[in-house]
């Protein structure tokens, strides 16, 4: 099980029932502030997603798509 909180409140915006995040479809799911960093992100669809404010600093993103995805101010240092 994962969960992905926010990067401030450590609220849980999403719990995901898989080992890992990579190769995983997060298609229309609000993630705004959701703290991404460091994690293995590969070949992950975020098509139609709400990342407003999202944290990916340091996050592998290789084959990552983004489709239509709201991304404002969210945070790719390091990607």
């Amino acid at each position: 099980m994962i969960e992905i909180k926010h990067k401030e409140t450590g609220q849980v915006l999403l719990q995901w029932d898989a080992d890992e995040l990579a190769g995983q479809k997060l298609d229309g799911k609000e993630l705004s502030g959701a703290d991404f960093t460091g994690m293995d992100l590969r070949g992950t669809t975020f098509h139609y997603a709400f990342l407003n404010d999202a944290d990916f600093q340091g996050a592998n993103l290789t084959g990552t798509f983004f489709r239509a995805a709201n991304l404002n101010r969210a945070n790719f240092q390091g990607c």
